[in-house]
């Protein structure tokens, strides 16, 4: 069997979001202005249980192409996954926009990805998993037009090595819990990954990764809280220092537009329940902090004198209508040192 979808969107203008709500791009260029992503997957690719998933997508300003080949289980052996990635991703809310490109339009600073893995994946019991793997990459800063840059938009190196780009041989270990029920969830996970030098110009480091999430269901409503943190020792380049903003982070902001740092914290909360009819309602308030270590970055003194104090407190309701019409207020409270802002945005989007 072999499954194929495509999905084509010729986009005329920006979408509307909470915290770029008046922003409209036009593009007169049909290329540039395409977006889609093509999804291919076979099974029994070698006449196994073997699985062949490639996801081709193209952004505006983005693109992903991943290919990942997975063999199941077999007498103790774990599940194995092949991964190989290539992907280009704004990081303007980090490293702002290019000084040394000179590319118009967007202007912005974008990484180039290319990564591959093998992971092995065990099944201790129906609860807890444990991973383990090995991945080779090679990450470098391009301009708009695909050219090679090497300062970001406050004059500060975005690689750790100086070279256009940096290169890392990591062995990695991770460790999953999860149970639920229809009324309580429990979820932790913990990363540990080795930078191994292959090379003299290849970089070196220890970085840990925590998560934990406890959900409860409070009647009709349901509470969620989680909390997430890590560090790094060793070379860390600006690029993968831990971004603090953004919808799995500090929500409200866009990714990386708090703050960056050697190591970080974000707590978030949030509470739903039902309104009237198939309404609901959600009440969430995020924190982050880099713990002082923002100024441990190359070039981070630099940036933290432009940029948003690294602790932020974010309040904000929002109203969900299924299935047809969605309506969203979004009533928002944000903190940042002696800063206080508040926001509030709401848009109404028929789906079919």
């Amino acid at each position: 069997r072999i499954d194929i979808k495509l999905d084509f969107l010729h986009q005329l203008r920006r979408g509307l979001s909470s915290y770029d709500i008046f922003a409209v791009r036009q593009t007169s260029n049909l290329i540039s202005g395409l977006m889609g992503s093509i999804f291919f997957s076979q099974a029994n690719l070698f006449g196994g249980s073997e699985r062949l998933n490639m996801l081709l997508e193209k952004g505006v300003n983005d693109s992903n192409y991943l290919a990942t080949l997975t063999q199941p289980s077999s007498q103790g052996a774990g599940q194995r996954c092949i991964t190989i990635q290539n992907s280009l991703t704004p990081v303007t809310s980090v490293h702002g926009n290019a000084t040394d490109s000179s590319d118009s339009g967007y202007g912005g600073v974008r990484m180039h990805r290319f990564m591959a893995k093998m992971d092995q994946k065990w099944e201790l019991n129906s609860n807890l998993s444990k991973t383990a793997g090995i991945m080779i990459e090679k990450v470098g800063p391009i301009g708009d037009h695909g050219r090679s840059i090497f300062t970001d938009g406050y004059g500060c190196p975005i690689t750790f090595s100086g070279n256009l780009y940096d290169k890392m041989f990591v062995a990695k270990l991770e460790t999953e819990y999860t149970k639920f029920n229809d009324d309580s969830l429990f979820q932790y996970n913990i990363q540990l990954e080795q930078g191994l030098p292959i090379l003299p110009e290849w970089l070196f480091f220890y970085r840990l990764r925590a998560h934990a999430k406890q959900g409860v269901k409070l009647g009709p409503a349901f509470g969620l809280s989680s909390v997430s943190g890590g560090t790094v020792i060793g070379n860390l380049a600006p690029h993968d220092a831990f971004s603090i903003g953004g919808f799995d982070s500090v929500r409200g902001y866009g990714e990386g537009a708090v703050g960056s740092g050697r190591s970080c914290l974000v707590t978030r909360s949030e509470l739903w329940f039902p309104l009237i009819g198939r309404s609901q309602v959600a009440i969430f308030a995020d924190f982050g902090t880099d713990l002082g270590s923002g100024r441990s970055v190359l070039g981070g003194k630099k940036k933290e004198e432009e940029s948003y104090s690294l602790v932020l407190f974010h309040v904000c309701m929002q109203q969900i209508l299924v299935p047809l019409i969605l309506t969203k207020l979004d009533l928002g409270v944000a903190g940042s040192g002696s800063k206080l802002e508040l926001e509030m945005t709401g848009f109404v989007e028929t789906t079919s």
